[in-house]
């Protein structure tokens, strides 16, 4: 993205901040009961969406240069289940289920980056199943393929982790799954972000991994990322 649409993006969020504060004084002036207080929410409801839209367009576009530092992928996954587990509504039917390899080796990575990664890849499952479904988290170590003599490089230096968040909900449409990691793919109605998900493949590039999606209409969809245990 070039500076201009960068400041485009920094200029935008003046005037939606302004809109918010005026609904604020608006909806202050009705009482409660009025049936504007409801017009009033959905507007501020889409302004909040238009701000985190904006958000991620922002990160997409930023050139960033991530420290590495040793992490436990297995504790920074149980944290993400704790975080989004206690945002459901109490009227939800998610279930989270984690099957997290109890030998998983660190690895040298970011830990915010992974951090917004998983959460956004769990919070899109979410959404996407609508209040009711399942989503399996799942990490496992890849050791590195055996050299010529059949011997395994050494466990802790090579090889790598391989974490997949999978949900049963109603999947993505093959259109759209050929072009997902697109930036400015619009995939409404998928519960899956396109900018969202933009920023998850350019980050997990950045850390020198890969991501990858399958999925099957109406059977849900797998995110599989494979990380380095350690950067090169």
């Amino acid at each position: 993205m070039t500076d201009l649409a960068r400041k485009v993006v920094h200029e935008a969020n003046n005037p939606l901040g302004i809109i918010k504060n005026y609904l604020k004084i608006l909806s202050s002036r009705l009482d409660e009961e009025n049936p504007a207080q409801s017009e009033i929410r959905v507007i501020g409801e889409e302004i909040d969406r238009i701000t985190r839209i904006l958000k991620e367009l922002s990160h997409f576009a930023k050139t960033r240069s991530f420290k590495r530092a040793t992490l436990d992928l297995n504790a920074l996954l149980t944290d993400i289940v704790k975080i989004v587990g206690q945002a459901l509504p109490k009227t939800s039917d998610i279930r989270i289920h984690t099957d997290l390899a109890p030998a998983l080796p660190q690895i040298q990575s970011n830990r915010d980056a992974l951090k917004q990664v998983y959460l956004n890849l769990v919070k899109n499952a979410v959404e996407a199943m609508k209040g009711r479904g399942n989503i399996f988290i799942e990490s496992a170590y890849v050791p590195e393929a055996p050299d010529s003599s059949g011997k395994i490089p050494d466990a802790v230096a090579r090889g790598h982790v391989k974490i997949t968040v999978r949900d049963d909900g109603p999947g993505i449409p093959p259109e759209i799954e050929t072009r997902l990691f697109e930036p400015y793919l619009s995939t409404k109605g998928t519960g899956h972000s396109g900018i969202g998900l933009s920023v998850v493949y350019n980050t997990i590039k950045e850390l020198g991994g890969t991501v990858t999606c399958s999925s099957n209409p109406g059977k849900g969809a797998v995110f599989t990322i494979v990380l380095p245990v350690h950067s090169t």
